[in-house]
């Protein structure tokens, strides 16, 4: 059967492939279910570093604790739900970590359907982690926190200065963190020049939604952040502008993404849903790259709405 939907669109034959392959790939039958094994090689290749990047802008989190009051731990949170649990077990293959997933067990009255690696091994943070960090910045206020966190993590690896003046240094830096304030949030200018499709994809993986409202019938995209990352949400919208329309289009796309901004309390959506700019600039495009969670399966049903509507409006 999915071998079928690309021959009914519009689509240049690469568009066609990278469709195809996704939908074979994730047979709408089957039980969701991420295979690594096609990528166990633990040199990662670049799509998948700067993936990653913005997987972690999204859900990870970087912790430091105090421990018998004599030293500190450090190590990056990630907190997922169970079905994509094999994003924390590539993640912990590709660092060469031996951290253990945690699961927390449901009761009669609450079932937690949610899984969780700390990644804190020093070796694996000094060679791997925080390179790959420093190589490809993150964009959200979690970059501020990076840059704390690895100076607090830093200093508490010299050996020269006192426990006293560590445990000191280290608790101002501490209260330092997960501060949502604009300030500590990355430059229009730093996010125009970072910003790639890679991380992207893994941000969105993050914070984003595909989602159909049935009233209007609209197919959607949306993504969520803390109103002070309004910069960042700006920045991806004159990203989307940017991107290249499949090589078959010959509609004229508006430049603009007809996006928009809706506060709700303190957080921001960004939400789009022009079906020409879905169909022939964000999909094509998002074909072209690798989904890694459980919203390979989302993407993929939706798409095949957007195809359907699509041609409807086409008959």
């Amino acid at each position: 059967m999915p071998e079928l939907v690309p021959r009914k669109t519009w689509y240049s034959n690469i568009t066609k492939t990278n469709l195809n392959n996704t939908l074979n790939k994730y047979k709408l039958m089957n039980k969701y279910n991420m295979d690594i094994s096609n990528n166990n090689n633990k040199i990662l290749d670049r799509d998948y570093e700067q993936w990653l990047v913005g997987f972690i802008d999204g859900e990870g989190s970087f912790r430091m604790t105090l421990r018998d009051n004599k030293r500190y731990t450090f190590d990056l949170n990630m907190h997922l739900h169970v079905d994509d649990m094999k994003v924390l077990e590539k993640t912990k293959y590709v660092w060469n970590s031996n951290n253990n997933m945690y699961m927390p067990k449901s009761t009669e009255t609450k079932i937690d359907n949610t899984c969780s690696m700390s990644f804190g091994s020093k070796d694996m943070m000094l060679e791997t982690m925080m390179p790959l960090l420093d190589k490809y910045s993150l964009m959200t206020n979690k970059k501020n926190d990076y840059e704390l966190w690895k100076k607090a993590f830093l200093l508490n690896l010299d050996k020269t200065i006192s426990w006293e003046e560590k445990e000191s240094m280290t608790m101002d830096i501490k209260n330092k963190l997960n501060k949502y304030e604009e300030s500590y949030s990355p430059s229009s200018a730093f996010i125009k020049k970072h910003t790639n499709m890679n991380w992207f994809m893994g941000f969105l993986e993050a914070e984003g939604s595909f989602l159909m409202r049935q009233q209007k019938d609209l197919l959607m995209v949306q993504m969520t952040q803390h109103e002070n990352n309004e910069t960042l949400l700006n920045e991806m919208v004159l990203f989307l502008n940017n991107l290249t329309p499949d090589s078959e289009c010959t509609m004229d796309i508006p430049k603009k993404v007809p996006a928009k901004l809706y506060k709700d309390k303190n957080k921001l959506r960004m939400m789009f849903s022009s079906l020409d700019y879905v169909y022939w600039v964000f999909m094509p495009n998002m074909l072209n790259h690798n989904l890694e969670t459980k919203k390979t399966l989302w993407f993929t049903l939706w798409s095949m709405l957007v195809m359907l509507k699509k041609q409807w409006f086409n008959k």
